[in-house]
């Protein structure tokens, strides 16, 4: 049930006309989401993706509406910073350096949800 619900959250957040609506819901509502949580701090989630590419497939997404990486402004600056402090957390929690890992910023036509967010992954 709960990775159904999350299914539809990530179809609808795909759809062009409901993108803002859900982006900011999706940032607003957050606690409120069935998300299988590895750690956040009060303005990031890290969160295994509901429908995973990757053996491990982590999402780190900061809670501000922030469409892509060229929306970044220098006031934004902190808030990357924490996402990439929540990213060494989560390498440091599941032991990823050992095994080998990507961290991934998609962008344009390569990101399929409008919201700035890292995929941290590995096969191992």
């Amino acid at each position: 049930m709960k990775t159904k619900l999350l299914g539809l959250i990530f179809r609808i957040a795909k759809s062009k006309l409901l993108r803002p609506i859900i982006g900011w819901c999706f940032i607003n509502t957050i606690d409120l989401l069935p998300l299988n949580r590895i750690t956040e701090t009060p303005r990031v989630i890290a969160f295994y993706h509901p429908r995973p590419s990757y053996k491990i497939h982590v999402l780190i997404v900061p809670r501000k509406v922030i469409g892509e990486f060229t929306e970044i402004d220098l006031i934004d600056a902190d808030l990357i910073k924490e996402m990439f402090t929540v990213a060494n957390m989560v390498i440091n929690k599941l032991d990823l350096s050992k095994k080998g890992y990507s961290l991934i910023l998609n962008g344009g036509t390569k990101q399929e949800i409008k919201q700035v967010h890292f995929h941290l992954v590995s096969e191992d």
